[in-house]
Formats: structure tokens, C-alpha cells, sequence
């Protein structure tokens, strides 16, 4: 019989990512992404309590952690959101796009390289529009 040797890894904690005025507003973490650099890890905001937040306001935020002076609790980044977020992905090999669904039935991608408007692709809402959360967003949702 052969014997199984398991080896245990140590896992170091170096920082804690956050939003303070996430959570100010009561809002969690819905969904994590990392950039296809490994580099930026986003973090997407909304709530996770029962009632009526589908009108909530809230937030996608990147985090580089590569920058010399990572500051914690301060994104790079912040992407606000007119919805809840309830999933976050980021391209597999586009590292300025990002892709999140909200919890209207929105799926909207964003192009972090753009400073002004970095809002890509929205899908809308009309009268027959999805109108149910959109709890995974995927890498093959960017075909285009």
C-alpha cells in the first residue's frame, strides 16, 4: 500500500481590500475578478439583504496590486454603478475591459482606458428587456 504525503502550504495575508463608503451604504462584495495580468483584481459591490434594492446605487472597484503604494482602502479605480451589481468578469485578454451584471437584468462593459466615459456596451432596458438579476457574467460573454 502506498502512503500519501500531504504537505500543508502557509498562506500569508497581505492586504485587505476596501471600500469604505461601500460599506458605509451597507453594501458587500458580489463578485472578485482578476485581470488577465494578474495585477488588478475588481471587486464588485451590491447588497446581499432581502428587500427591494433593485434601483440601489453601487460600484465596480479595481485595485492594482502591483502599484508601489497600495493603499488599501482606497481603489485605483471606481466605477459607479446607477444599479446593483451583482457579478463582476474581466477579459481574458483585454485587461481594460471589464463586464458586469446587475441586478435589473443590465449586463454592462466597461474600458478602463477610457477616462471620461468608460461605459462600452450597455444591453438597456426596453419593455421586453431581461428584467432578472444577472448573477454570473463569464469570459465568454466578451465575443465581440
Amino acid at each position: 500500500m502506498r502512503k500519501t504525503v500531504m504537505s500543508y502550504l502557509q498562506v500569508s495575508h497581505l492586504h485587505s481590500l476596501q471600500h469604505p463608503s461601500a460599506q458605509e451604504q451597507g453594501l458587500h462584495v458580489t463578485g472578485v475578478s482578476w485581470s488577465c495580468t494578474g495585477s488588478v483584481v475588481a471587486c464588485s459591490y451590491g447588497r446581499t439583504d432581502d428587500g427591494d434594492w433593485s434601483n440601489e446605487k453601487s460600484c465596480v472597484c479595481l485595485w492594482n496590486l502591483d502599484r508601489r503604494n497600495l493603499r488599501s482602502k482606497q481603489a485605483d479605480l471606481v466605477l459607479d454603478v446607477p444599479a446593483a451589481v451583482t457579478s463582476v468578469c474581466c477579459h481574458p485578454k483585454q485587461p481594460a475591459l471589464i463586464a458586469g451584471g446587475l441586478y435589473n437584468g443590465e449586463v454592462v462593459v466597461w474600458d478602463t482606458s477610457r477616462t471620461q466615459d468608460p461605459v462600452l456596451a450597455q444591453t438597456g432596458m426596453s419593455a421586453d428587456s431581461h428584467r432578472e438579476p444577472v448573477y454570473q457574467v463569464g469570459a465568454n460573454f466578451f465575443c465581440f
